[in-house]
């Protein structure tokens, strides 16, 4: 019984630490987002969020008052091409799933578009160990990841 109570003891203390860690990650992830936005009215730089995507698209919803319109949303898993239609802000949604040929094609629209064009990328995954791997295109990420937004 003794034995039980100790590392139910141990365990609850392990789960309060945890506990504090993701709220001490999650302050610091809207401390970031709080910076972000003044320099998304400014600067318009490529955005990379990255975790699940409800807290994702929550980031998304309090970026989208800044962001360059026309927006284009672009889902790589559900269409191939880049949208067609004219946009200033690329949103791309699951960037994971991006294959070698979406890749390709994202990074030449970021060649040729150097400044006129903002993305913001999501992602559920982070995309480094994908490069790390080969199966994303280096230079696609630095372009993309001018800022990087990691949720938890």
């Amino acid at each position: 019984m003794i034995a039980t109570n100790t590392s139910m003891l141990v365990m609850e203390a392990a789960v309060l630490r945890l506990k504090s860690a993701f709220m001490r990650l999650h302050e610091k992830e809207c401390g970031r987002l709080a910076e972000l936005l003044p320099v998304l009215r400014l600067a318009h730089p490529n955005v990379l969020l990255t975790g699940d995507a409800q807290e994702t698209g929550g980031t998304f919803e309090r970026m989208l008052p800044f962001l360059r319109t026309p927006i284009a949303v672009w889902t790589p898993f559900q269409s191939a091409n880049i949208p067609s239609t004219p946009f200033r802000t690329l949103v791309i949604k699951g960037a994971e799933r991006l294959n070698k040929a979406q890749q390709a094609q994202l990074l030449a629209l970021a060649a040729r578009a150097t400044g006129d064009i903002q993305v913001v990328t999501m992602s559920a995954v982070p995309l480094l160990p994908l490069v790390s791997q080969g199966q994303f295109l280096d230079h696609l990420y630095y372009h993309l990841n001018v800022v990087l937004l990691e949720h938890a």
